[in-house]
């Protein structure tokens, strides 16, 4: 895998087209930014679940400490499944196919996982600076 993806590179770079390697960057970069955002957005959001090493509990960072995302039916090809994050921390061993049937035949067990929609994460995106002594999310506009 590794061989195709410098072989890739080689030939784009080898071959001087700046379409071809703005097209491959401009592509790079946008998905590069929707993987930071997924990643951000699941773990940083008003109210999450953080505790020092020695009160942290496993069950409680993946139940409240990791978000369930709702995303556009036709955008979960792209997302990996990451939007059931819940239950890759529960179980980072359950294949990511597996994750939404996990999840849905569980439903019982995860109705108090924070869940957001595409908009709610977007609003969500401010709440990056962390109070440890409050213990929750502040938006970097109001420091």
């Amino acid at each position: 895998e590794n061989l195709l993806i410098l072989l890739y590179w080689g030939w784009i770079f080898g071959s001087g087209s700046s379409r071809l390697i703005a097209v491959d960057l401009l592509t790079a970069a946008v998905g590069a930014s929707m993987g930071f955002f997924l990643f951000h957005i699941q773990h940083t959001f008003e109210g999450a679940y953080k505790a020092s090493s020695k009160n942290y509990s496993r069950f409680a960072n993946a139940m409240w400490g990791s978000s369930h995302l709702i995303v556009p039916s036709w955008l979960t090809f792209f997302t990996a499944a990451i939007e059931y994050h819940n239950v890759h921390h529960l179980n980072t061993r359950v294949p990511l196919y597996r994750l939404r049937q996990c999840f849905e035949e569980g439903g019982h067990l995860f109705e108090g996982v924070p869940t957001f929609t595409m908009m709610d994460a977007v609003r969500q995106l401010p709440y990056s600076l962390r109070n440890d002594e409050t213990l929750s999310f502040a938006s970097c506009y109001s420091v």
